[in-house]
């Protein structure tokens, strides 16, 4: 019976300690924070910004947050994958995320992907995730997506709703 108990015991001491380390960051290396967040969240300009709004800033979720209301299911400034700007076409093998550029509070992070439209069209592309932290102790927030032909994907999203509101 104390045996029982004491791994009874045991066993919720940790609980709290595995229920902080969930809410830990995810990397402190902006590299796996980066693959981090393209492995959990692929198909993010699809998906309810409330699921990941601690991983990005209040400027990323507020764009992606309005997109994804106006969306409803539809297309608004969100027309291609983010991933390859493309419409058509698949990410493969390698992946590779690569650090650029590096701060205590800044950080840019390379994802480069070979983009296959078929079997006889494939080629070497990136895209730049940009990365900020209040603190070394905190955590590395996606701040901005630059698309493969190096424009903003949040300051596109950001300057379609001012121009056409929320079209539905």
């Amino acid at each position: 019976m104390k045996l029982i108990s004491a791994t009874l015991a045991a066993i919720f001491l940790t609980m709290p300690a595995a229920g902080l380390a969930q809410t830990k960051c995810a990397a402190d290396d902006p590299a796996l924070a980066a693959k981090s967040f393209y492995k959990l969240h692929e198909n993010f300009d699809h998906e309810d910004p409330a699921t990941f709004k601690n991983l990005v800033t209040p400027r990323v979720f507020a764009a992606l947050a309005r997109d994804y209301k106006c969306a409803d299911g539809e297309i608004c400034a969100q027309d291609t994958v983010p991933w390859t700007d493309a419409q058509d076409g698949e990410i493969r093998d390698p992946i590779k995320f690569d650090v650029i550029t590096a701060s205590a509070a800044q950080a840019s992070v390379k994802m480069s992907y070979t983009f296959e439209l078929s079997k006889q069209q494939r080629r070497r592309m990136s895209v730049t995730l940009k990365f900020q932290r209040a603190s070394a102790q905190s955590c590395w927030l996606l701040s901005d997506f630059i698309l493969p032909n190096g424009t903003s994907r949040i300051s596109k999203i950001e300057d379609w709703h001012k121009k056409f509101g929320t079209a539905r």
